[in-house]
Protein backbone atom coordinates (compact mmCIF):
# COMPACT_ATOMS: atom_id res chain seq x y z
CA UNK A 1 0.00 0.00 0.00
CA UNK A 2 1.22 3.38 -0.83
CA UNK A 3 -0.29 6.32 0.84
CA UNK A 4 0.35 10.08 -0.82
CA UNK A 5 -0.89 13.02 0.66
CA UNK A 6 -0.38 16.59 0.04
CA UNK A 7 2.69 17.42 1.82
CA UNK A 8 4.33 15.77 -1.08
CA UNK A 9 5.34 18.06 -4.19
CA UNK A 10 3.42 15.75 -7.59
CA UNK A 11 0.04 15.23 -5.15
CA UNK A 12 -1.63 17.98 -7.20
CA UNK A 13 -0.81 16.34 -10.21
CA UNK A 14 -1.84 12.62 -9.10
CA UNK A 15 -4.65 13.94 -8.00
CA UNK A 16 -5.09 15.88 -11.25
CA UNK A 17 -4.69 12.26 -12.99
CA UNK A 18 -6.63 9.99 -11.08
CA UNK A 19 -9.57 12.26 -11.02
CA UNK A 20 -9.33 12.67 -14.93
CA UNK A 21 -9.04 9.08 -15.38
CA UNK A 22 -12.33 8.19 -13.19
CA UNK A 23 -14.27 10.91 -14.73
CA UNK A 24 -13.35 9.60 -18.67
CA UNK A 25 -14.02 5.60 -17.08
CA UNK A 26 -17.59 7.31 -15.59
CA UNK A 27 -18.64 9.52 -18.95
CA UNK A 28 -17.60 6.70 -21.31
CA UNK A 29 -19.96 3.96 -18.63
CA UNK A 30 -23.04 6.15 -19.73
CA UNK A 31 -22.56 6.48 -23.16
CA UNK A 32 -21.64 2.86 -23.89
CA UNK A 33 -23.55 1.48 -21.87
CA UNK A 34 -26.10 3.62 -21.03
CA UNK A 35 -25.34 3.90 -16.86
CA UNK A 36 -22.86 5.78 -15.11
CA UNK A 37 -20.04 2.41 -13.14
CA UNK A 38 -20.79 3.24 -9.46
CA UNK A 39 -18.35 5.42 -7.97
CA UNK A 40 -18.33 4.48 -3.67
CA UNK A 41 -16.28 3.81 -1.57
CA UNK A 42 -14.47 0.60 -2.06
CA UNK A 43 -14.79 0.32 -5.94
CA UNK A 44 -11.17 0.13 -7.34
CA UNK A 45 -10.32 0.82 -10.94
CA UNK A 46 -6.53 -0.85 -11.69
CA UNK A 47 -3.66 1.27 -13.48
CA UNK A 48 -1.40 -0.92 -15.42
CA UNK A 49 2.23 -0.24 -15.36
CA UNK A 50 5.17 -1.23 -17.89
CA UNK A 51 7.91 -1.78 -15.55
CA UNK A 52 7.55 -2.98 -12.37
CA UNK A 53 3.76 -2.47 -10.98
CA UNK A 54 0.30 -1.92 -11.38
CA UNK A 55 -1.73 0.32 -9.24
CA UNK A 56 -5.14 0.25 -7.85
CA UNK A 57 -6.91 3.12 -6.55
CA UNK A 58 -10.81 4.03 -5.36
CA UNK A 59 -12.26 7.25 -7.83
CA UNK A 60 -14.68 7.89 -4.61
CA UNK A 61 -11.42 8.96 -2.80
CA UNK A 62 -10.65 11.48 -5.50
CA UNK A 63 -13.92 12.50 -6.88
CA UNK A 64 -15.76 12.38 -3.29
CA UNK A 65 -13.60 15.50 -1.83
CA UNK A 66 -13.63 17.65 -4.98
CA UNK A 67 -17.51 17.03 -5.69
CA UNK A 68 -18.00 18.39 -2.58
CA UNK A 69 -15.57 21.45 -2.93
CA UNK A 70 -12.79 19.88 -1.44
CA UNK A 71 -9.72 18.67 -2.52
CA UNK A 72 -8.17 15.39 -1.10
CA UNK A 73 -5.98 15.54 1.46
CA UNK A 74 -4.45 11.45 1.27
CA UNK A 75 -4.89 8.88 -1.11
CA UNK A 76 -3.95 5.09 -0.73
CA UNK A 77 -3.20 3.28 -3.92
CA UNK A 78 -2.46 -0.08 -3.77
CA UNK A 79 0.32 -1.29 -5.68
CA UNK A 80 -0.10 -5.23 -6.64
CA UNK A 81 2.99 -7.04 -9.01
CA UNK A 82 2.60 -6.18 -13.17
CA UNK A 83 0.29 -8.14 -14.76
CA UNK A 84 1.88 -9.75 -17.92
CA UNK A 85 -0.45 -8.73 -20.50
CA UNK A 86 0.12 -9.35 -24.52
CA UNK A 87 -0.63 -6.02 -26.00
CA UNK A 88 1.15 -4.34 -28.63
CA UNK A 89 2.40 -1.35 -28.15
CA UNK A 90 1.26 2.08 -29.16
CA UNK A 91 2.64 5.09 -31.17
CA UNK A 92 1.58 8.08 -30.75
CA UNK A 93 0.34 8.79 -33.89
CA UNK A 94 -1.77 6.37 -33.56
CA UNK A 95 -3.87 7.19 -29.76
CA UNK A 96 -6.85 7.38 -30.52
CA UNK A 97 -10.05 7.88 -27.79
CA UNK A 98 -9.49 7.20 -24.46
CA UNK A 99 -5.33 6.73 -24.73
CA UNK A 100 -5.05 9.87 -26.20
CA UNK A 101 -7.02 12.21 -23.63
CA UNK A 102 -5.03 9.85 -21.08
CA UNK A 103 -1.85 10.83 -22.82
CA UNK A 104 -2.58 14.46 -22.38
CA UNK A 105 -3.47 14.41 -19.09
CA UNK A 106 -0.43 12.60 -17.87
CA UNK A 107 2.20 14.82 -20.29
CA UNK A 108 0.51 17.31 -19.02
CA UNK A 109 0.81 16.50 -15.09
CA UNK A 110 4.18 15.31 -15.61
CA UNK A 111 5.29 18.81 -17.04
CA UNK A 112 3.81 20.59 -14.99
CA UNK A 113 5.43 18.92 -11.67
CA UNK A 114 8.59 19.37 -13.45
CA UNK A 115 8.79 22.88 -14.39
CA UNK A 116 7.20 23.74 -11.00
CA UNK A 117 10.01 22.07 -9.30
CA UNK A 118 13.15 22.93 -11.51
CA UNK A 119 14.07 25.96 -9.25
CA UNK A 120 13.82 23.74 -6.32
CA UNK A 121 16.55 21.24 -7.97
CA UNK A 122 18.56 24.05 -9.74
CA UNK A 123 18.80 25.19 -6.11
CA UNK A 124 20.05 22.48 -4.21
CA UNK A 125 22.06 20.63 -7.20
CA UNK A 126 22.83 23.45 -9.62
CA UNK A 127 21.78 24.66 -12.71
CA UNK A 128 24.07 22.30 -14.62
CA UNK A 129 22.03 19.16 -15.53
CA UNK A 130 25.44 16.80 -15.22
CA UNK A 131 25.19 17.53 -11.38
CA UNK A 132 21.48 15.88 -10.74
CA UNK A 133 21.04 12.88 -9.63
CA UNK A 134 20.10 10.69 -12.32
CA UNK A 135 16.37 10.43 -11.69
CA UNK A 136 15.76 14.00 -12.33
CA UNK A 137 18.07 13.94 -15.14
CA UNK A 138 15.78 10.88 -16.50
CA UNK A 139 12.43 13.09 -15.96
CA UNK A 140 14.23 15.85 -17.42
CA UNK A 141 14.31 13.98 -20.67
CA UNK A 142 10.53 12.57 -20.06
CA UNK A 143 9.81 16.19 -19.72
CA UNK A 144 11.42 17.13 -23.21
CA UNK A 145 9.71 14.04 -24.55
CA UNK A 146 6.17 14.67 -23.55
CA UNK A 147 6.84 18.31 -24.67
CA UNK A 148 7.83 17.03 -28.22
CA UNK A 149 4.71 15.06 -29.34
CA UNK A 150 5.75 12.28 -26.96
CA UNK A 151 8.86 11.19 -28.39
CA UNK A 152 12.64 11.61 -27.13
CA UNK A 153 14.41 14.82 -28.31
CA UNK A 154 17.73 15.72 -27.39
CA UNK A 155 18.88 19.18 -28.67
CA UNK A 156 22.74 17.97 -28.14
CA UNK A 157 24.27 15.16 -30.26
CA UNK A 158 26.74 14.22 -27.68
CA UNK A 159 24.65 14.13 -24.51
CA UNK A 160 25.01 11.30 -22.19
CA UNK A 161 22.43 9.10 -22.17
CA UNK A 162 19.97 8.67 -18.98
CA UNK A 163 18.94 5.80 -17.09
CA UNK A 164 16.16 4.80 -15.22
CA UNK A 165 14.96 1.22 -14.22
CA UNK A 166 15.44 -1.17 -17.09
CA UNK A 167 14.99 1.86 -19.35
CA UNK A 168 18.23 3.99 -21.34
CA UNK A 169 17.74 7.00 -23.68
CA UNK A 170 20.26 9.18 -25.40
CA UNK A 171 20.47 11.09 -28.61
CA UNK A 172 20.19 8.18 -30.90
CA UNK A 173 16.81 7.35 -29.64
CA UNK A 174 15.68 10.78 -30.81
CA UNK A 175 12.04 10.22 -32.19
CA UNK A 176 11.25 7.40 -30.18
CA UNK A 177 7.57 7.31 -28.99
CA UNK A 178 7.58 6.34 -25.55
CA UNK A 179 4.34 6.72 -23.63
CA UNK A 180 2.78 3.41 -24.14
CA UNK A 181 5.76 1.80 -25.60
CA UNK A 182 7.94 1.88 -22.80
CA UNK A 183 5.69 3.81 -19.27
CA UNK A 184 2.43 4.24 -18.81
CA UNK A 185 0.82 6.09 -16.07
CA UNK A 186 2.00 3.96 -13.77
CA UNK A 187 5.42 4.51 -14.26
CA UNK A 188 4.83 8.03 -14.63
CA UNK A 189 3.61 8.30 -11.10
CA UNK A 190 6.28 6.05 -10.05
CA UNK A 191 9.14 8.23 -11.15
CA UNK A 192 7.51 11.76 -9.56
CA UNK A 193 7.33 9.82 -6.63
CA UNK A 194 11.27 8.93 -6.66
CA UNK A 195 11.86 12.43 -8.00
CA UNK A 196 10.01 14.58 -5.09
CA UNK A 197 11.89 11.99 -2.67
CA UNK A 198 14.92 13.92 -3.93
CA UNK A 199 14.05 17.17 -2.86
CA UNK A 200 12.81 16.28 0.99
CA UNK A 201 9.35 18.46 0.78
CA UNK A 202 8.98 19.42 4.26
Amino acid sequence: MRRYDNSQGFFDELVTLLAGISTMAVGTGVIQKGRAPEVVPGAGMTLYGRLDIDLQFNPYDVLHPIAEGEWPTTLDVEDTPREVRDSPPATMEKLKGTKRYYSKLISGAFVTYFESHRDAVEGKYGKQTTGWPDVWNFGRIIRNAFSHSGKVHFENPKAAPVSWKTLAYGPSDNGRAILYVDVTVVDIILLMEEMDALLAFP
